[in-house]
């Protein structure tokens, strides 16, 4: 649930690329898509 909170929060309401995104947190952008994906979804 934090993950895709902060997922989230860096994507959507700060504007960052995933990519950039991505190396924030430490994961893959394709992880991260995922993250994101299911956040919003939920």
């Amino acid at each position: 649930m934090a993950y895709e909170f902060e997922a989230l929060r860096l994507v959507d309401f700060i504007g960052m690329q995933q990519q950039e995104a991505a190396n924030q947190m430490g994961v893959s952008r394709q992880t991260l898509a995922n993250i994101v994906k299911t956040a919003r979804f939920n």
